[in-house]
């Protein structure tokens, strides 16, 4: 079975749909806020996404947490400027809340600089308030990326984000590099996420389970369908020996299947993104490459990082390309 984009009837694959461009957005502030702050911010994520918070961070995942609401749906204007609308009812004015208005390429997804950051209370108190077309009171802004406007000491660099959501003295307090073995699972996983979306411009459904023991960190669906696969996503920041990255596959976790795919990144933290390349490999093909293995709680991943490895070289995918491999699944033809 195959999840063929090719015959893909749905949405028109150019249209993002608001929706979509705001959970892009937001794993965008993720990535760059974890990024730029060392790892040292961590961010929770809403169980309960009603109520205009899209995040929480807190430093090293106890400091107190700084509550953040993002806005993506800038519109632009003929004079350079970008305009965002907010419900009145969906902006709170509590302290250690902030509100990001950002610019997203309404076709990659992608954020682009700059970013207007404001406490709650001051976006309050600086935003205009007008009754919208649809009859409710809605906060507005239009602000210049580049010139003077009451807007103007609000708007920074997206690599200067995190700083705004730092308190004093915790800056102090940066983390130890995490070692060649931590798992950074839920940030690995959200950011994947974030790119299969962008990618497949709306034709992939993405799952997360609600209980994870069984090592399967997304399901992957072809929207409209009932075509699957599952992937168990697997990152390292390391690079060992030089030229090589390694991941480790729990045995326990571990069930090959034809609709189980394994999904193996280097996230270079220099550059706060992916690598080049990712390997996606069926987890048959898996159990059956490493069958020369071991190991009683694990199995060991391991490849050059331009992927030059004759074993694995055949999975390896350029990291904007990864959609085009999410064809296979089990459960049919």
């Amino acid at each position: 079975m195959a999840l063929d984009l090719e015959r893909f009837h749905g949405p028109d694959p150019n249209t993002v749909l608001r929706a979509e461009r705001a959970f892009l957005a937001v794993n965008e502030v993720d990535r760059i806020i974890v990024t730029g702050s060392g790892g040292n911010l961590h961010p929770f994520l809403p169980l309960d996404p009603f109520h205009g918070v899209h995040r929480a961070y807190a430093w090293q995942g106890v400091g107190p947490p700084q509550f953040v609401q993002v806005n993506c749906t800038a519109a632009r204007h003929a004079d350079g400027r970008y305009g965002w609308t907010w419900p009145v009812g969906q902006v709170h004015s509590y302290d250690r809340l902030t509100v990001i208005a950002a610019i997203s390429d309404p076709l990659s997804g992608r954020l682009q600089d700059p970013a207007w950051v404001f406490s709650a209370p001051m976006f309050r108190r600086l935003a205009y308030l007008s009754r919208g077309q649809d009859g409710h009171d809605q906060y507005w802004i239009e602000a210049s990326p580049t010139g003077h406007d009451r807007f103007a000491r609000h708007r920074i660099t997206l690599g200067d984000v995190w700083q705004r959501l730092v308190l004093a003295g915790q800056e102090q307090l940066m983390a130890a590099p995490p070692e060649s073995t931590r798992d950074q699972g839920t940030v690995y996983e959200q950011l994947v996420a974030a790119d299969l979306i962008r990618q497949s411009r709306g034709r992939f459904a993405l799952y997360r389970p609600g209980m994870d023991i069984a090592g399967r960190d997304l399901l992957v669906q072809l929207v409209d369908t009932w075509r699957t696969i599952s992937l168990q996503i697997k990152g390292t920041t390391m690079i060992v020996r030089g030229t090589r990255i390694q991941c480790l596959v729990k045995r326990w976790t571990f069930r090959p299947s034809e609709d189980f795919w394994l999904a193996f990144y280097f996230f270079d933290v220099e550059r706060g993104s992916f690598g080049k390349y990712c390997w996606l490999v069926p987890s048959l093909d898996f159990a059956a490459l490493t069958a020369d293995q071991h190991f009683p709680r694990s199995i060991n991943f391991q490849v050059t990082i331009e992927g030059e490895d004759n074993r694995w070289r055949k999975f390896r995918h350029e990291i904007d390309s990864q959609r085009r491999t999410d064809r296979h699944s089990g459960s049919g033809a």
